[in-house]
């Protein structure tokens, strides 16, 4: 079962609303013009107030657009219960240390989670975690990944003690064994952890997450291509038209 992640919300909704200053995205528009091969320059993130009064403009954004991947995930399983029957039981999975249907049962948990249904959602995490220690390398991810969603959907649910423990577990692995692909989990992580410092009172903290936040995020917008500014393109396309 392919997982559908609430961070992919929180990181649009972060990337969404980032501007670079300085010129950043018209540099890189006229780089993409020209097709000149040119090294990108070094991401500059505001300072750590400016970071953190970023984040807190997103907070009353998140929760709309993080009910998306909720019900993106209903959708992939919209009974949980029923999907648990089609698996083997999670006790065959550890004895035969079966990693795929491992990952399943830590989708499985999120799903639980998402229904409603906190206390078998919490038995079969354990399950999982307890598991991935023997079944799943040091360096996979996933149980960082479900960790990371967990945090999500308590933080939706205003539960920051219970969302603190999750996402602080997610952050601590994602960023000891860094992957792209899963930036998107390590941004909504540093979204909600900001956050919750913010409220807690703790502003230092609160700003060190908001920095790690921001610079991972204009990281990956600088990354991602923008589009060619209009009648460039044409042209590129096109190159006689220029003469006509």
């Amino acid at each position: 079962m392919k997982r559908v992640s609430l961070a992919l919300a929180a990181s649009l909704l972060v990337l969404g609303s980032l501007t670079i200053s300085s010129g950043f995205d018209q540099a890189r528009c006229e780089d993409k013009a020209t097709s000149e091969e040119k090294t990108a320059p070094p991401v500059i993130a505001p300072s750590s107030e400016a970071c953190l009064e970023r984040v807190r403009s997103m907070a009353e954004t998140f929760p709309k657009m993080a009910e998306a991947g909720k019900e993106a995930v209903r959708t992939m399983i919209p009974d949980p219960v029923e999907f648990e029957k089609k698996l083997p039981t999670i006790e065959e999975v550890l004895k035969n240390k079966d990693a795929m249907n491992l990952k399943n049962y830590g989708g499985l948990s999120e799903a639980f989670l998402f229904k409603g249904d906190e206390e078998k959602a919490e038995k079969l995490l354990k399950s999982v975690s307890d598991g991935a220690k023997e079944i799943l390398p040091e360096n996979d991810n996933f149980l960082a990944a479900v960790k990371g969603d967990f945090g999500l959907a308590y933080y939706l649910n205003n539960k920051y003690d219970k969302a603190e423990t999750y996402l602080g577990d997610a952050v601590a692995q994602l960023e000891k064994h860094y992957q792209p692909q899963l930036a998107n989990n390590l941004v909504a992580s540093y979204l909600c952890m900001t956050i919750i410092k913010d409220k807690q009172g703790k502003t230092e903290e609160a700003k060190g997450y908001a920095k790690k936040l921001v610079v991972l995020a204009l990281k990956l917008r600088q990354e991602q291509p923008l589009p060619i500014p209009a009648g460039k393109e044409s042209a590129q396309e096109n190159p006689e038209k220029k003469t006509q």
